[in-house]
């Protein structure tokens, strides 16, 4: 069994973006469930559909694999995962038009960096 490094504050750091993400991420579409008609004048808006949850699901992503591993020892696999994570992320905020969520993973890449530089790799080099 790979043994955990101490709970640092690299480690909290990075398990509290998870956490505050994720809370932020499905607060956000609670709060788009429950104003689906919207106020002011104008058209009302649709509630949110699938795409909508499917976006939400598939942006939980990074704030689960931050607490996942602020609870694990670092290892290459986990470094990996994370680069092909945040590649993905970015490139789908790109795709899809909306460069108002870059900044947000600009955050949660940083406060990975961070982490990753901060900890030495646990497993042997493959």
């Amino acid at each position: 069994m790979i043994s955990i490094k101490p709970w640092n504050i690299y480690r909290q750091v990075l398990w509290l973006v998870g956490v505050l993400g994720l809370l932020l991420l499905w607060a956000a579409l609670l709060l788009a469930f429950v104003l689906q008609g919207g106020f002011g004048p104008g058209k009302p808006t649709s509630p949110p559909g699938l795409a909508e949850l499917f976006g939400a699901i598939l942006f939980s992503i990074p704030g689960i694999y931050y607490i996942v591993v602020a609870h694990r020892a670092w290892t290459r696999r986990l470094w990996r995962i994370g680069l092909v994570i945040h590649g993905l992320t970015f490139a789908i905020f790109i795709a899809t038009g909306a460069p108002s969520g870059i900044p947000v993973v600009l955050v949660w890449a940083v406060a990975w960096i961070v982490f990753a530089r901060r900890n030495t790799f646990t497993d042997t080099p493959v």
